[in-house]
This record gives structure tokens, C-alpha cells and sequence, in this order.
């Protein structure tokens, strides 16, 4: 005779059997098999998001991601009719929808097999977080550069990544281009992967990343040890210096030699021989240009009359 599985609701205490659980096929129920929150539970958190949003596509959306089942836009459609249908509560004739026809329909197992949400702002999330201010501006290139389909925060993500490989190793070919956008493309699925604990995910996207770097010619172990200058260390540094802080052009940047020297004559020699009290061949042209900055006796005694005139007023 089988053995009847006890289950107890996490929210309420409930105890009950199998059949008073709704399925569950995320991994995280793998032991048990369903969704460990009564049904009278499922309707309370249901009911909650409702309240707070007043839309049903959402709330049914944030009851997905709570209990980690898959939201599909067909299932949806498909719950509302047989809502209407049979005066089930749409939350109730999702779940149904999701456990009777998921393996044929491919919707998935858990909230990461989820159509990306496309109805306007993504849902109003309710758990409390701390929000990061950020002046990110996400551009069409942008977009176009790294695909469609993501949040501004992920697009920020995968830009800023990108620009860090970049910084530190050659990017002259289509291919190493190429691999350092799907190296950023991965470490955000390794994140999302992570932080949903999906570890066989995390651990598959890491070894992607690992490949990818491998085919970028990029080892840690170039960061670090002065063995490996030629492999990735120090011709990548002064890469780096001559493409983001390359050496000035004298007369691009301060114009005609001869007035470098004027200026080097003028503000370094002509201080230098006024305070080591020696002769300046260049008395003239230092006195003219000092004489710019200078305040004459009668320029401080017309300011000082004004300034007691005001008073006296």
C-alpha cells in the first residue's frame, strides 16, 4: 500500500495530503513534488497582489514569480477563457492550465522558464528593496549592440561589463568583440541563476564563461602574475595608455613650440631667477606678462575708497 505523503503549509500550518496541494515541478519542490503552500494560502497571496495592483495579468504574474511557476502570456489567455467559462477564479484556472498542459505546450518548470514581461513597466514589485540611483542612459546602439529583450538595470549590467573587458584586453577583431558581449550576456545569466538558486544553471553559465574566455586568450592568472607579462600583462597596460591616455602633442595641445618655450621662460625661469636673486635674460618679456596679473597702488586705493564711501552710507 503507498505510503499517503503529509504536507504542511508554511503560512497557515495545514496539514493535509497530496491532493490538497496544487503541483509542483519547479526544483526546489523536487522532494515533494508540489507547491508546499495550501490552496487557501495560494488564494490569499493571489488576492494580496491584487489588491495592491488592480490588474489581474499582474497579480497572476507575481503570484508566479512567489511560488516559482512559470507565467506564459498563452496560458493566460487560456485562463481567462476557461475562467469565464466555468466561474473559476483566474488564479485557480492558470494553475490548472499550467500543471495540465505544461509539458505539451512547453511552458516550463519554474519562474525562469517565464515569457519576458511585455505590457507596459515591468510589475510593481512589491518586496522591499533598496533602489540605486543611476544616470545610465540606454540608447538604441545599446540595444542593438547586446539584443533585445532585457531590463535597463540588466542593459546597464551588460554595458558596463563589456567596457571593463575591453579596457583591459584587445578588442581590435569582430571575434573578440563578439566574445566579450556573450561573456557579459553569460555572467548575467550566471547572476539571475544564482540568485534564484538555480546552482546546475550557475554552474552551467560559469563554464560557458569559462570557454569564452579560454577563446579570448584571457586567464586570471594574467592579472596577477609577472610571469605571464607577455601573454596578456604588460602589453595590455601600455595598450591601455596609449588608447585612453595617450601621450600630448605639443603643438596640438599648446600650440607653436616657441610659445611653449615663452611660457617655460616666463612662469618657471623668471620666478625661479627672482627668487634665487640672479640676472633673467628674459626680464622683458617676463615683466610684460606679469604685468597682466599685477594690481596697481592706484587700483587698490580707488577700491578702498569705494569701499568706504559704502560704508559711511
Amino acid at each position: 500500500m503507498a505510503v499517503i505523503k503529509k504536507i504542511q503549509c508554511p503560512m497557515c500550518g495545514f496539514e493535509g495530503n497530496e491532493k490538497d496541494f496544487y503541483v509542483g515541478k519547479s526544483f526546489i519542490y523536487s522532494h515533494i513534488g508540489k507547491i508546499p503552500w495550501c490552496k487557501s494560502c495560494i488564494e490569499k497571496i493571489y488576492k494580496k497582489y491584487f489588491e495592491e495592483t488592480k490588474d489581474e495579468k499582474r497579480s497572476v504574474y507575481l503570484m508566479c514569480r512567489k511560488l516559482d511557476i512559470p507565467f506564459k502570456y498563452s496560458a493566460y489567455e487560456g485562463a481567462m477563457k476557461d475562467s469565464n467559462k466555468r466561474s473559476w477564479d483566474i488564479y485557480q484556472a492558470y494553475i490548472g492550465k499550467i500543471n495540465s498542459l505544461g509539458s505539451s505546450n512547453n511552458y516550463g518548470n519554474s519562474f525562469d522558464d517565464s515569457d519576458k514581461w511585455i505590457d507596459g513597466d515591468e510589475p510593481t514589485n512589491t518586496e522591499t528593496e533598496f533602489e540605486v540611483e543611476s544616470d545610465f542612459e540606454l540608447t538604441p546602439e545599446i540595444i542593438r549592440f547586446f539584443g533585445k529583450g532585457y531590463k535597463k538595470d540588466e542593459y546597464e549590467f551588460l554595458y558596463e561589463y563589456y567596457n571593463e573587458l575591453i579596457k583591459m584586453y584587445d578588442h581590435s577583431l569582430p571575434v573578440q568583440v563578439n566574445n566579450y558581449r556573450n561573456m557579459a550576456k553569460t555572467q548575467l545569466q550566471a547572476n539571475k541563476c544564482l540568485e534564484s538558486g538555480d546552482m546546475n544553471g550557475y554552474d552551467k553559465a560559469m563554464k560557458i564563461l569559462s570557454l569564452l574566455s579560454g577563446d579570448s586568450n584571457i586567464k586570471p592568472v594574467q592579472e596577477t602574475s609577472a610571469g605571464n607579462v607577455s601573454k596578456g600583462g604588460f602589453d595590455v597596460f601600455i595598450k591601455h595608455i596609449e588608447d585612453e591616455e595617450p601621450i600630448l602633442d605639443w603643438e596640438k595641445d599648446f600650440g607653436h613650440v616657441n610659445k611653449l618655450k615663452s611660457m617655460l621662460n616666463v612662469f618657471f625661469f623668471g620666478n625661479l631667477a627672482r627668487a634665487l636673486n640672479i640676472k633673467n635674460p628674459w626680464q622683458s618679456e617676463f615683466d610684460e606678462e606679469i604685468k597682466k596679473y599685477t594690481v596697481e597702488d592706484t587700483e587698490v586705493e580707488e577700491e578702498k575708497n569705494q569701499v568706504d564711501f559704502l560704508e559711511d552710507k
